[in-house]
């Protein structure tokens, strides 16, 4: 799971946990999340080692915003509900002027570990498309105005 924005203003946005079995492999990354209640939530047993599982360069607001159970994590931003104003442009606007773009100089870069991305498609690209050539934490390369695709109902080109 990575490039996406998720906004629920009313409860939380990924939840991952047993169901049927215990889930294998995990990948959480480059999203931008804003959730009144549980930003990532991961429950697991015990799994099996051969399974690769990281949440990692996320931006997450929530309460709280990250909730994980013997996974890898790293690099994320891990901050309150409340202060997803001061980090990002307008993050509790109505839909048709949300906007989950960086304000600038809010979110530094920050390197992504050494997890292997090249078997996703479009890892290197960000939700606009624009490639990922300097590593920003959550789902846009970039601060200030949003260059690219504003949200809507309507499907994204």
């Amino acid at each position: 799971m990575y490039n996406n924005l998720f906004v629920n203003h009313a409860g939380d946005a990924i939840r991952i946990q047993p169901h049927n079995d215990t889930p294998r492999s995990i990948s959480v990354f480059y999203n931008t999340i804003v959730a009144s209640k549980n930003g990532i939530v991961l429950l697991r047993r015990e799994g099996d080692p051969e399974y690769s599982q990281f949440v990692a360069s996320n931006v997450v607001f929530g309460g709280p915003p990250l909730s994980l159970h013997l996974v890898a994590s790293s690099t994320n931003v891990a901050k309150h509900y409340e202060v997803a104003g001061r980090y990002l442009n307008a993050p509790f606007d109505p839909l048709e002027k949300l906007d989950l773009y960086p304000r600038p100089g809010r979110l530094k870069k920050i390197p992504m570990e050494s997890f292997s991305l090249h078997g996703y498609e479009g890892w290197d690209r960000d939700f606009n498309g624009n490639r990922r050539k300097d590593s920003f934490a959550g789902a846009y390369v970039g601060e200030g105005c949003n260059p690219g695709w504003l949200l809507s109902r309507n499907r994204k080109p």
